[in-house]
């Protein structure tokens, strides 16, 4: 079963002009639990896993392609952290940087989901 817990985070920044301080409110839901997650450019929905007698949905609707655009960056950060660790010999056998290797397959599974494969240096 799903268990969610909402979390509100309020950050508040001073101006460095001496004006007015900048108040940001965060609110996060973390979902806990096995679930089923569907991602669209404009909704994500998670629900319980399939065989749940009374399965919870969690569904999140946004404006335009908000979630799609996450994702694009999501994948822009993870190559260039995989770039990173090329250019500076994480990757080589035997100096392995244990996250830079999980953040390579990572990317090779979203691209190899897409039919498409990294290209090898």
């Amino acid at each position: 079963m799903l268990r969610t817990i909402l979390e509100t985070t309020t950050t508040e920044t001073a101006s460095p002009f001496g004006g007015e301080a900048e108040t940001r409110t965060e609110r996060r839901i973390v979902v806990h639990g096995k679930a089923c997650v569907s991602l669209t450019a404009s909704c994500v929905e998670i629900q319980d896993g399939y065989g749940e007698a009374d399965r919870v949905a969690l569904t999140y609707w946004s404006d335009s392609d908000e979630i799609l655009a996450a994702m694009v960056d999501y994948v822009a950060a993870l190559r260039r952290c995989v770039d990173r660790a090329t250019e500076s010999g994480e990757l080589r056998s035997g100096a392995e940087n244990p996250s830079a290797l999980r953040q390579l397959e990572h990317l090779r599974r979203i691209v190899g989901a897409a039919g498409l494969a990294l290209p090898t240096t």
